[in-house]
């Protein structure tokens, strides 16, 4: 048996980079996984494609998670389809970036408000009722960027540091209910990470000199693969805790 047999989940942002990479693992889990993102195209070949691995059962959903009702949507949709709800993954992500403070506008901060911090808590809230039922698990997503305030990044900064105050809050409420809520620190090999040190070759080198295990995580090896232990009865002990999962780069005592 699967470790996930019988376990279903929704991954947001799910088109690619991270999001795949952990529905992809999860599928191949054993688990019946919902999978969001606004990029419509992107998501159906990624169906298409979880959908070739023996066993699958996959939703699609186009939903924008700064949008309350499409979010209770996909999770009522999700609940009734696969019958349960034993993990939420908030992934999904939008953010202006390459801007000064004095230049940020309140749309800047907004977008990266809603998208990430906001879309987190509105699914949270949606699936709270399955999660208890079924004694389930939340991950969410902080960024290196918001642990060092890196330069350019203030709204996305922002937004990264207050999912994980959501989580923290989370996991002392939900803790009496058996839901855990952690949050990953990724470093991953993505699409995006892939054009922006093809642009900054300079970049690259430090980076790669930056981290321990000399190398960028792969999406479904490495982050699929905390997302599986986060979702398996092993982990059940563990909440409110920040996964750094970028070989040993913000690695401390």
């Amino acid at each position: 048996m699967k470790v996930l047999e019988g376990k279903a989940a929704i991954v947001t942002g799910a088109a690619r980079g991270i999001g795949k990479g952990m529905a992809t693992a999860l599928v191949k889990a054993g688990a019946a996984v919902s999978i969001t993102d606004v990029l419509a195209e992107t998501l159906e070949d990624t169906e298409n494609e979880l959908q070739r691995i023996p066993g699958a059962r996959v939703l699609a959903f186009v939903a924008d998670g700064r949008n309350r009702e499409l979010v209770d949507d996909v999770v009522r949709r999700t609940a009734e389809h696969f019958g349960r709800i034993d993990l939420l993954i908030n992934n999904a992500q939008t953010a202006v970036t390459n801007t000064p403070i004095e230049k940020h506008t309140v749309e800047n901060l907004a977008l990266a408000l809603e998208s990430g911090f906001y879309a987190s808590f509105y699914y949270m809230v949606a699936c709270f009722p399955y999660l208890k039922q079924s004694k389930g698990s939340v991950v969410n997503f902080g960024s290196d960027a918001g642990l060092w305030g890196n330069s350019g990044q203030l709204g996305y900064n922002v937004a990264k540091e207050a999912i994980r105050a959501l989580t923290r809050t989370a996991a002392r409420e939900w803790g009496q209910y058996g839901i855990s809520v952690n949050t990953i620190v990724p470093g991953m090999a993505t699409e995006g990470a892939a054009q922006f040190f093809k642009e900054n070759p300079d970049h690259y080198a430090k980076r790669m000199a930056q981290i321990p295990l000399g190398r960028l995580g792969d999406p479904e090896a490495d982050a699929g693969g905390l997302a599986v232990f986060l979702a398996s009865p092993g982990s059940k002990y563990l909440t409110g805790e920040t996964f750094n999962l970028n070989g040993g780069i913000n690695m401390r005592a």
